[in-house]
């Protein structure tokens, strides 16, 4: 099995046995009919085989020459290039180093089957009853939604002395999660507003210079005041159809914001967080 680890396969479902007439069947359907058929029954029902479901161990690997990682091709593809040609004297010929290549007998007798394309894996895996390869999402935890700091802000912000607790967190559960990020035009006075604007066009312009950079271009591109939050007259239509928050700003530029705030906004993007639905109703 140390070639499979080698080449960044992994086993996900394995069974060692010897096949049956109906099995090979409907393994080889396509060739019932060809005359080396009943040869390649004989042949795989004298010894047992074994039967795996391969799945890529990782996705992507480092390419030494491109200097970058590389997405890796469907295990169905890898699996097929790494047995090679299904004669194996054709392998030894022109693929010395694939596996049919280095154990295989002849064109009957040539050590490995591969899937042709997604479809036949399908099938072929409903043949032997194993479950479809699935891996199990990876948890993420994303401090900014559920940590107690942030609840226990949207419970008790400081400019309420007795907040309805209950009342807030009955919220909570209605319209949350919570988050920690705030809304230039909304949680801004206007002298704020004006300083977040311009780090902002700032970071937006620098952002234009360095893609007509790595694009060959020289000519200039006009920058458009960008409104951050609420924007009137919109319809829900537009709403709908509106693109998703894209982050502009980077940690420098948002630090270089917040130690440029009034002590009050700087209060509020302390002490205060917001229903992700608060601002839209």
């Amino acid at each position: 099995m140390g070639i499979l680890d080698q080449n960044n396969f992994e086993v996900f479902h394995q069974r060692k046995k010897t096949l049956a007439r109906e099995e090979i069947l409907n393994l080889f359907y396509p060739y019932r009919n060809a005359s080396y058929f009943n040869e390649i029954s004989e042949h795989l029902m004298t010894a047992e085989s074994i039967v795996m479901v391969l799945i890529n161990k990782v996705e992507s690997v480092y390419d030494e020459q491109k200097e970058e990682d590389v997405k890796l091709e469907s295990p169905i593809i890898r699996w097929k290039n790494l047995i090679g040609n299904k004669d194996p004297a054709e392998a030894k010929a022109n693929e010395p180093k694939t596996l049919r290549a280095l154990y295989g007998v002849d064109i009957i007798k040539n050590a490995f089957h591969g899937s042709d394309d997604p479809k036949s894996a399908n099938k072929e895996r409903d043949i032997f009853l194993f479950p479809i390869p699935e891996r199990p999402p990876e948890f993420q935890y994303i401090k900014t939604k559920v940590t107690m700091d942030s609840i226990l802000k949207f419970l008790f912000p400081p400019n309420l002395e007795h907040s309805n607790s209950t009342g807030r967190l009955d919220l909570f559960a209605l319209y949350g999660p919570i988050v920690c990020y705030h809304s230039v035009d909304a949680c801004f006075c206007k002298v704020c507003i004006k300083i977040a604007k311009q780090q902002l066009e700032e970071s937006i312009r620098e952002k234009a210079a360095n893609e007509r950079k790595r694009l060959g271009m020289t000519a200039e591109i006009e920058t458009k005041t960008v409104s951050l939050g609420k924007t009137g007259g919109k319809t829900a239509q537009a709403k709908k159809m509106a693109p998703g928050p894209q982050r502009l700003l980077t940690e420098v530029d948002v630090n270089a914001i917040y130690d440029q705030l009034c002590d009050k906004c700087k209060l509020h993007c302390d002490g205060f967080v917001h229903l992700t639905c608060g601002r839209e109703g």
